[in-house]
């Protein structure tokens, strides 16, 4: 069977404010800051307008241009955008927006403030890095980035919220941060769809595929849709890497190894000419979707039809491959004895 799942006096205010029930939370519309009545930091207004990382152009994105949009996408206000799955930006999950500050973190907080915090909180002093974002600067940056006013949005912040400040706050001691790998990429009229890949731990686990709205003054997050998370922290069953990433993952590993480059003639592993051990296949499951390759292959040497589209895009790339096997006739007694005792092997290290 072919491997698929790549395995004091406060209140806690919703985002959704009352005093911006008279937007509509079916549609996004591009107010400015200053339309709000709030006020914005001096760091929002500096940057309400910034150059596209993207040209006005159709087709598929040069590797200039996917390199350009990476830097993009790495910055600390961005890269949040890409840790939930949303159809439209009213369903963006703030809280991984926002989770280090985005960039727009209040600083320098008085003593009054300060002590009104730890007293609603219950606390006598902070008990990790403080996170403290104000209404004006939320809907502002909120504006910026997808063209939604904060009172549209649909997924709100649990935080601690104090009125007499207007602003959120939370602690945390980690992070969610991942560095982001634009895969591929392709243009088509104002709008982007960006295959990105992302890391965490060193670890390539997930993959999902954006689509940003190009202006003049800069893009919008329009929506992420999670193909692959290995480990379903962020999505539930999305568990289909796209064939170049598969590429990219075996590239990555064989540069780690000292290998040299993927060779498109050859197998990746040699799991048909000796036994593996079960230390080299649990050091190899450390690496996400490789492990399922090695599997897979097993399958794919003898001309096994995938029923995943990625799995046969990915192994169609490889001169020897002919799949012409559907899983209903497969036999694995066409596989020789290292084979057949790998696949024995890989099984039972997935149990």
């Amino acid at each position: 069977m072919e491997d698929k799942n790549m395995a004091g006096v406060f209140r806690w205010k919703p985002l959704l404010l009352a005093s911006l029930a008279a937007v509509s939370i079916s549609a996004c519309k591009e107010v400015l800051p200053e339309e709000t009545g709030r006020e914005t930091s001096r760091s929002v207004r500096e940057t309400a307008a910034e150059a596209s990382p993207l040209p006005f152009s159709d087709g598929p994105m040069t590797k200039e241009e996917l390199a350009e949009l990476e830097k993009y996408l790495n910055r600390g206000d961005n890269y949040g955008f890409l840790l939930s799955d949303y159809d439209g930006p009213q369903e963006i999950d703030l809280e991984e927006v926002f989770y280090n500050g985005a960039g727009i973190s209040r600083e320098g907080l008085s003593e009054e403030e300060t002590g009104a915090y730890l007293a609603a909180a219950g606390q006598s002093e902070f008990m990790t890095d403080l996170v403290c974002l104000s209404t004006g600067d939320l809907d502002a940056f909120l504006q910026k980035k997808t063209g939604c006013s904060l009172g549209s949005m649909r997924r709100g912040l649990s935080w601690l919220y104090l009125p007499e400040y207007d602003s959120y706050y939370t602690e945390h001691g980690d992070t969610n941060r991942r560095g982001i790998r634009c895969i591929k990429g392709e243009f088509s009229g104002d709008e982007c769809r960006v295959w990105c890949l992302s890391d965490q731990y060193s670890q390539y686990n997930m993959e999902s595929i954006l689509t940003l709205k190009r202006t003049v003054e800069g893009v919008l997050f329009q929506s992420n849709q999670i193909i692959w998370d290995q480990w379903s922290f962020y999505k539930e069953n999305a568990s289909q890497p796209s064939a170049e990433t598969l590429h990219f993952l075996v590239r990555e590993y064989r540069r780690e190894q000292g290998m040299g480059e993927e060779s498109l003639d050859e197998p990746v592993f040699d799991s048909e000419n000796r036994y593996y051990t079960e230390e080299e296949l649990e050091d190899l499951s450390y690496y996400p979707g490789l492990f399922a390759i090695f599997r897979n292959e097993l399958y794919a040497r003898h001309g096994y039809l995938f029923e995943s589209q990625s799995w046969n895009e990915f192994f169609s790339a490889y001169s020897w491959y002919d799949g012409r096997i559907p899983s209903n006739a497969f036999d694995v007694s066409c596989m020789n004895e290292y084979e057949r005792e790998n696949l024995r092997l890989a099984v039972e290290l997935r149990k």
